[in-house]
C-alpha cells in the first residue's frame, strides 16, 4: 500500500463571522484552525525563521519535523510542506486577518 499524500486546502474566511472573530467550530476543527492560523502568523512574520513544527502523526508517532513555509508568487497564498511526512497545504483568505502580521511590503521602483 503506498502512503496517504494529505493536502489542505483552506480559506479562512470560511471560518469568520462577518466582523471577523472565529465562528464556532467543534473541537477538532478548532484544533485544525489554530494550527492553520499559527501558520499564516508564522509565515507572515518574514524575517523570522519558522519555528512551527508538524502536526501530524504517521503511524501513531509525532512527526515533529520542522514545516516549510512560503507564498504563492501568483496569487499571495500560503503554502506550506512537511519535509519528513509530507503533509502539505494552501491557505487563502488570510490577508487582513487577526493572524496577519504585516502586510507585504511594495517592491520599490530602482
Amino acid at each position: 500500500m503506498g502512503r496517504m499524500i494529505k493536502s489542505w486546502i483552506i480559506d479562512l474566511r470560511h471560518f469568520l463571522l462577518p466582523d471577523g472573530k472565529v465562528a464556532p467550530l467543534p473541537p477538532r476543527a478548532e484544533r485544525l484552525f489554530a494550527y492553520w492560523t499559527e501558520i499564516v502568523s508564522q509565515a507572515t512574520q518574514y524575517d523570522d525563521p519558522t519555528t512551527l513544527r508538524c502536526r501530524r502523526r504517521p503511524g501513531r508517532k509525532p512527526c515533529k519535523s520542522l514545516l516549510t513555509i512560503f507564498f504563492d508568487a501568483d496569487n499571495n497564498d500560503v503554502l506550506w510542506f512537511c519535509p519528513r511526512c509530507h503533509d502539505e497545504g494552501r491557505i487563502a483568505g488570510w490577508e487582513d486577518t487577526f493572524w496577519d502580521n504585516g502586510g507585504l511590503e511594495p517592491e520599490k521602483p530602482s
